[in-house]
């Protein structure tokens, strides 16, 4: 299985306010583009939208780092409103050696008013998908949370790990814990925020649906801010029939 696509399709991609670049060929960025179904209450930003640096073959020989830096500059451009990024790696730019982070701190710099979480994670990094949900979780755990303070409306707060709205099941599940007083800090990452999943350390409980592709970031946040953990299982009758 592709590494990259572990981090991308799966986890990353699912987020609504997110502009998705894809460092490559173009044809990994078709590969995860509207391929799995993660509704939002948005208008569905991320199925509608991929990014590419769409590498060529004198990119491959001359490097891709100022195609990079130029085409990041370009989709923040063309959507003005959004000011959220992930930037992935692929097999191609990860052998030739392109270095992405400091051409993401330039950008930072240079616009001032942006975010961007790189995820280095190409391909061949690992012998399947899980390679990228761990590369993921973890290098968001260690760049990106802690970073923003959620405004908190609830005595009673929690994170949902691991559910990628499918479907629309995240949905139900807002519902269910709306009508406890039950305040979702962010979820990882169905229906998310790129900033929600920054103020996970507020939470009071790591609610984790998928342990698989998830699984490390709600053992991290346990480790670093004492935040507890239990694992559902989503499905049920009443649940099947409302979703």
């Amino acid at each position: 299985g592709c590494s990259y696509c572990g981090a991308k399709l799966v986890i990353g991609g699912v987020l609504k306010d997110t502009i998705q670049l894809i460092h490559g060929p173009v044809g990994c960025a078709y590969d995860t583009w509207h391929t799995k179904r993660y509704p939002s209450d948005n208008g569905n930003f991320q199925l509608k939208y991929v990014w590419s640096s769409d590498m060529k073959e004198q990119h491959i020989v001359f490097g891709g780092e100022k195609l990079l830096k130029k085409t990041i500059k370009e989709a923040f451009a063309e959507f003005p409103d959004i000011k959220r990024m992930m930037v992935y790696t692929t097999c191609s730019t990860a052998l030739i050696g392109d270095d992405i982070k400091p051409v993401v701190k330039e950008v930072e710099q240079e616009l001032g008013d942006v975010d961007i979480f790189t995820v280095e994670c190409p391909g061949f990094a690992g012998v399947s998908q899980s390679k990228g949900h761990h590369v993921f979780n973890m290098g968001w755990v260690n760049e990106k949370v802690g970073t923003y303070e959620p405004e908190i409306t609830s005595p009673y707060t929690i994170n949902v790990i691991g559910d990628y709205n499918i479907q629309g099941d995240s949905f139900v599940m807002e519902k269910y814990m709306e009508k406890m007083g039950i305040q979702i800090i962010a979820h990882f990452t169905g229906n998310g925020t790129y900033d929600s999943l920054r103020g996970m350390h507020r939470a009071q409980l790591n609610v984790t649906n998928c342990a698989r592709s998830a699984g490390y970031i709600a053992n991290e946040l346990k480790k670093r801010y004492g935040i507890p953990r239990i694992d559902v299982d989503t499905w049920g009758f009443d649940y099947a029939k409302e979703g």
